[in-house]
Formats: structure tokens, C-alpha cells, sequence
């Protein structure tokens, strides 16, 4: 099922953390979902009333950065 969520609501395990290297792009990739809109939604699981992110910390970074307070995802069992 997918559905916008609340981006305070998703925890980021911390095995998803990548080097902050990885992090050189969030603006670039932030202007791309200003001109494209998010194409792939993150996936999530849920943990209670939150969520636990799968995949997209990066998506979710470039989103925090826009400002935006919620996000496009897949919520996967």
C-alpha cells in the first residue's frame, strides 16, 4: 500500500546510515524532486504508531532539506 506519511514518524535504523559522502548529493537530488517530482517512493515497514524506513534515507534527507514535512512511501508487512 502506498500513502503520504509524516516524515518525523519514520525511524532510520542505523544499518540504512551510509558514509556522509553520500550525502554531497541530497541537493542535487532535492532539485530533481522539485523538477520531477519523487518517482520512487521510500518503502517502510510499521513499528507501532511510527514507521521503520527499508529504503530511501536519501530521498527522505533531500525532502527534510525542501522543507517538506511529509513523503510518498510503500508501507511493506
Amino acid at each position: 500500500m502506498e500513502k503520504e506519511i509524516r516524515i518525523d514518524l519514520i525511524d532510520i535504523p542505523a544499518i540504512l546510515m551510509r558514509d556522509e559522502e553520500d550525502d554531497e548529493g541530497i541537493v542535487e537530488l532535492a532539485e530533481d524532486i522539485v523538477a520531477n517530482t519523487l518517482i520512487n517512493a521510500i518503502s517502510v515497514r510499521p513499528q507501532g504508531e511510527r514507521y521503520e524506513l527499508v529504503a530511501g534515507r536519501r530521498r527522505i534527507k533531500a525532502h527534510k532539506y525542501l522543507g517538506r514535512e511529509t513523503i510518498r512511501a510503500v508501507v511493506r508487512e
